[in-house]
């Protein structure tokens, strides 16, 4: 059974989250999750990040899922497949 963390935030967002893209990529490719999540609150800088950072694992694939955050409505997570 494949773990993907779907609620993770990097040093981009602007309310919480010190975690680095570039270790979390690591992190992930090392205990053999499948894909990677990014819910920065605010900013996308991140996901930019994000999707360089995983197209450098030859096995990464495209951006699957992408929502802006519309007024009270919460925000889905952005998830890069990396396997």
């Amino acid at each position: 059974m494949s773990f993907v963390h779907l609620h993770t935030h990097s040093e981009y967002s602007l309310l919480d989250g010190a975690s680095r893209i570039s270790e979390m990529v690591r992190h992930a490719v090392e205990t053999g999750m499948p894909a990677i999540a990014l819910t920065d609150h605010g900013v996308l800088y991140g996901a930019v990040d994000l999707y360089l950072q995983a197209s450098t694992r030859s096995s990464a694939r495209r951006l699957t899922s992408r929502r802006a955050r519309a007024s009270r409505r919460k925000a889905e997570p952005i998830v890069i497949p990396i396997t």
